[in-house]
């Protein structure tokens, strides 16, 4: 089978959380916290970030191959709303924890909020109709 990208294979909320993931994981590089000109970013402060990283790669990666070739093998065997909901969950509360820590002294910066908004962003057009069908 060979590779052939087509946006339209993926849901809305597919391509809002893909989009979302990309600006979160180019804000982990931005600067999250400053003090008298000095700033620094979150991956720097809070090594656990990095994590995050690699999930937001990996949610890329995997909204890729579904864009790419359709269905995946692996949604057989696990489905795709669980996989894109826990793994955005995962990414926006350890980003939301390296935002409610920031280092003594130090203010945010506009780093930190563009992650944690992107981070919501990406999680929401999975989460909200998951808890929605929780309620039903």
């Amino acid at each position: 089978m060979q590779y052939h990208f087509d946006w339209s294979r993926l849901k809305k909320a597919d391509r809002i959380t893909g989009i979302a993931t990309v600006v979160m994981v180019i804000s982990l590089y931005m600067p999250w916290y400053s003090f008298a000109g000095f700033s620094v970013d979150g991956i720097s402060i809070h090594g656990y970030l990095y994590l995050v990283l690699l999930v937001g790669i990996a949610i890329v990666g995997y909204l890729a191959a579904r864009a790419g070739w359709g269905k995946l093998q692996m949604n057989s065997v696990v489905a795709h709303a669980p996989v894109m909901l826990v793994a955005s969950l995962f990414n926006f509360v350890f980003v939301l924890l390296a935002f409610i820590f920031q280092p003594a002294g130090f203010g945010w910066s506009f780093g930190a909020f563009l992650a944690v908004i992107s981070a919501a962003v990406a999680t929401a057009p999975i989460a909200v109709p998951a808890i929605r069908s929780r309620r039903q």
